[in-house]
């Protein structure tokens, strides 16, 4: 009798909630084509967007944005000095994918190319203009000079105490990591729900609105962790190998980490279980493997036939097998529902970049354990580009951070590109998923009380709620 009673319960709160964000999107809608002053409403959409909701208003967001982006010019002369402003349409316009020209700046520069020496008292502006130098592309010197000045008097302020406590505050988490960097969804539970409830100019509705989405996206996210949980248990790998990482909850926050929206849950679902295969493959190269075992599994897996596994060990067939099953399954999914075939590339991507770090090292694991131990604990790229290049660690890490800068510009160049929404939205936010698990160490393979308490608070503690 109790059982049914709770489901009972369970669907009517579902529904209230429904109907309870049905309700706050048109007061926010309202708000979004009310008059206005340019500022506030750039701020408004940009709260959206921190806030995590954008996604309910993208075509009127839109409609707000192309109506500045034709009217570019004007505005333009409109804001003058502006530099809060000018770096909020600048950034707003790039993030969703308007093709805006850095010399939109150009008049905060003096006579030799530098940002005035006026423009160090503009705190909020300097703020707004670091966080618009992180959307450069490839080649942009004035982003990349407008970089270098906000961060060196941002880091002023903040060494001088001179800023009241919540701009010092602001400013710090700013510099810590760039608004561009960040994992959204962590952004918008840890740091920006709690900084709009306190801010001057929050409004209510808004602030409702990103509470109870989180708690409702949240819920979408139980269900289908709770979906692919029985579909990890059904496979039994993690029973049956106890060598590898069995960490199914932090694979499907990487895919939350790079897609977070609703409608993306198909992403999520097929990219936690290559997820999964993924990490399962990392450990059986880098830890358990023998040389001649990884070469003949490496060799079946080009070949890509069952048959191909008769020479391999009882745990490399298991391995096999779970993956060519869960391939050819997902690639007739795609095949069945976009026409593509897919199979190869799932085939042949992950075990060519394990194969290629793997033979560069050649006997790591006959000849090199430290190498081994620095390979797995910091990945495959860094000592790989040691022993290509024969340079010390921190020329190395030197090296390695300008390519994630470079690579970084390159994707903010494709971001107004032809590019799959979801392509984009996934390309975007792998870097940030991956900066924020590896930003204080390794959040994935051992992970400390932190990333648990950030695993718990994304996934299964809702927000409190202001009672209606």
């Amino acid at each position: 009798m109790s059982m049914p009673t709770r489901t009972f319960l369970t669907i009517v709160e579902e529904k209230r909630k429904t109907k309870g964000i049905d309700d706050l999107k048109e007061d926010v809608r309202k708000l979004i084509y009310e008059k206005k002053e340019l500022e506030d409403q750039l701020q408004l959409v940009d709260h959206l967007q921190q806030l995590g909701v954008a996604y309910h208003f993208k075509d009127d967001i839109d409609d707000v944005l192309r109506c500045i982006y034709g009217s570019l010019e004007d505005i333009n002369k409109l804001l003058k000095v502006d530099l809060h402003a000018t770096a909020l349409v600048f950034r707003l316009l790039r993030e969703n994918g308007f093709d805006v020209s850095e010399d939109l700046f150009n008049r905060f520069r003096d006579e030799k190319g530098d940002f005035k020496a006026s423009l160090q008292h503009e705190t909020k502006g300097i703020l707004s203009l670091y966080e618009a130098s992180y959307v450069e592309k490839e080649g942009e010197l004035v982003l990349d000079r407008a970089m270098d000045f906000t961060t060196m008097h941002l880091k002023c302020f903040v060494e001088k105490g001179s800023l009241d406590p919540r701009l010092r505050e602001h400013v710090a988490h700013a510099l810590e990591l760039p608004l561009h960097w960040r994992m959204q969804r962590s952004h918008t539970r840890w740091w920006f729900i709690e900084a709009y409830q306190r801010e001057a100019t929050m409004n209510p509705v808004v602030l409702e609105l990103a509470k109870l989405n989180f708690n409702v996206v949240q819920g979408m996210y139980k269900g289908e962790l709770r979906e692919l949980s029985r579909w990890w248990t059904n496979l039994g790998l993690a029973q049956k190998l106890s060598f590898f990482r069995d960490s199914l909850t932090e694979n499907f926050l990487w895919t939350v980490g790079c897609a977070i929206e609703p409608q993306f849950w198909e992403y999520r679902e097929i990219q936690t279980k290559a997820n999964c295969f993924i990490a399962m493959l990392d450990d059986v190269y880098d830890i358990y493997g023998t040389l001649n075992e990884l070469e003949l599994f490496t060799e079946a897996i080009e070949r890509w036939e069952a048959n191909a596994i008769d020479k391999l060990p009882d745990y490399m067939k298991l391995c096999f097998l779970a993956i060519f099953n869960a391939a050819n399954e997902t690639g007739y999914r795609v095949m069945k529902e976009k026409g593509l075939d897919i199979i190869p590339c799932l085939r042949h991507g992950r075990i060519y970049a394990k194969r290629s770090c793997w033979k560069q090292n050649g006997t790591t694991k006959a000849t090199s354990q430290s190498l081994t131990s620095t390979w797995t604990t910091r990945g495959c790229r860094l000592p790989c580009y040691m022993l290509e290049s024969g340079v010390p660690e921190m020329a190395a890490r030197k090296k390695i951070r300008e390519l994630i800068k470079a690579n970084r510009r390159g994707i903010n160049g494709d971001r107004g590109s032809s590019f799959g929404e979801i392509f984009k939205t996934v390309a975007v936010g792998l870097p940030r998923m991956s900066q924020f698990i590896y930003q204080h160490g390794d959040g994935y393979s051992a992970p400390d009380g932190k990333t648990k308490k950030q695993i718990m608070s994304l996934l299964f503690e809702p927000l409190q709620l202001s009672k209606l």
